[in-house]
């Protein structure tokens, strides 16, 4: 039996992969209608409720069906080469008038409802260069048919990666060109997890800020740092949150406007900051303008020792932000670095990458706040690191005159003690024995 929190409810936002190749956030009620190519055909998600996520749906009439688990397996997978060479040529097959079956007659079978399966047997029927043509180019063919005359939609959970997924497919410049394997990456690199406050500058309409919550799991403090006192999360009315048990699973969010940490008269109006002073255990910008100003407002509260992580699309406003941090002695291990993901096609016999995908989302700067040696009380003054300088520089110039004078020590010995006889002085050199014979 299937959990509450695996089980689509009424009213959700569902994240759906359609076969046409493309995602959509719906929610999962009779009152969402769906659109059918160019126009809306009166299809509703109302059969997704009560069906666990990960379900697979297909049209009947105008009601969305949760098929069985024979029949999702849409790919032609066990089509595979011939072990005796390739069977069949393409190259005289006209595609246009091989098919001798009329559009007419297929939108006559379609608005009779008849099964994709019929509707596709009879497009196999009719095609008079079927038979001549290669495996692969059948089951291509097969497939091609199946997504244009099948809607079968996939229901996923609207959790951070699937939303991520979703939106990004869509518009990635809503999400600051953010893709999701650069989100998973600042989420390690910014090392979130439950029971610790994190703060966050968000470009992304709440991305970040869902999915750093949905690493909290209900324990911590995530506080959101906008222009406004109102930041656009529209991302996180769609996340998916778990309902049930004692505490609460959505951690406490609290939102305040990057102002109030340069501005000392709003930031009265606004006290008690939700974050002091160097308490914060992590940090993590996607900003929508330059990060280094956001950056030099909001890095005080991160602690010490603390990670963060920033993302922009472009690497040279990031390069400012390292430079500021090496100048002002103010993190280590600092990393400037971006993530390289391609999807790819895997099939039997024919698996290979996409040949179109997002070359790169942007770059992440990433690191460790340290303190700065002006503001260490154990550090040591100029004074005493320049007589440290001093003394190495006096112990280096004492060991090279040991060594010299050690040097010079051992060629006087050398030329004091006698030559030995070698081979060039005339005498002619000593013959060896010649071993006894057993004769």
């Amino acid at each position: 039996m299937e959990s509450k929190d695996n089980v689509i409810s009424e009213g959700e936002q569902v994240v759906l992969w359609s076969n046409k190749g493309f995602y959509m956030i719906k929610k999962a009620s009779a009152s969402t209608s769906l659109r059918m190519g160019k126009k809306k055909n009166g299809a509703t998600l109302a059969g997704l409720v009560g069906e666990p996520y990960g379900s697979m749906f297909h049209l009947v009439g105008s009601e969305m069906v949760r098929m069985s688990s024979v029949a999702t397996d849409t790919e032609l997978t066990e089509i595979s080469a011939p072990e005796d060479g390739v069977i069949g040529d393409n190259r005289h097959i006209k595609l246009k008038e091989e098919q001798t079956m009329s559009a007419e007659a297929i939108q006559a079978m379609r608005e009779e409802g008849k099964p994709v399966e019929e509707i596709i047997g009879q497009l196999v029927e009719s095609h008079a260069a079927y038979d001549s043509k290669t495996a692969f180019s059948q089951a291509k063919y097969i497939v091609k048919k199946k997504q244009k005359y099948e809607y079968v939609l996939t229901a996923y959970k609207a959790t951070a990666a699937r939303v991520a997924d979703a939106l990004f497919d869509r518009s990635p410049r809503k999400l600051c060109f953010l893709r999701p394997d650069a989100l998973a990456y600042m989420l390690t690199a910014a090392n979130v997890r439950a029971g610790a406050s994190y703060a966050i500058v968000d470009g992304t309409n709440g991305l970040l800020t869902g999915a750093v919550l949905e690493r909290c799991g209900g324990h911590g403090k995530v506080v959101n740092y906008g222009r406004c006192a109102s930041p656009q999360l529209h991302s996180l009315s769609i996340m998916h949150w778990a309902q049930g048990g004692d505490s609460p699973i959505l951690a406490p969010l609290v939102t305040t406007q990057l102002e109030a940490l340069v501005n000392p008269e709003l930031a009265a109006e606004l006290a008690p900051l939700p974050l002091a002073e160097g308490t914060a255990h992590g940090l993590l910008m996607v900003p929508q303008d330059d990060p280094l100003p956001v950056l030099q407002a909001i890095y005080p509260i991160l602690g010490l020792g603390e990670p963060f992580a920033i993302f922009f699309s472009y690497a040279e406003p990031l390069v400012a932000c390292f430079q500021w941090l090496v100048e002002t002695d103010s993190a280590i291990a600092l990393r400037l670095s971006h993530t390289f993901l391609r999807p790819q096609q895997v099939l039997p016999d024919r698996t290979h990458p996409e040949v179109s995908f997002h070359n790169t989302s942007g770059f992440v700067l990433a690191g460790h706040k340290s303190m700065p040696l002006a503001d260490d009380p154990s550090a040591p003054t100029a004074e005493e690191i320049a007589a440290a300088k001093a003394r190495k520089a006096s112990m280096r110039r004492t060991a090279r005159k040991r060594q010299r004078s050690g040097v010079r020590a051992a060629a006087a010995a050398a030329a004091a003690s006698p030559a030995a006889p070698s081979d060039d002085d005339g005498a002619a050199p000593a013959k060896r024995a010649k071993p006894l014979s057993a004769e």
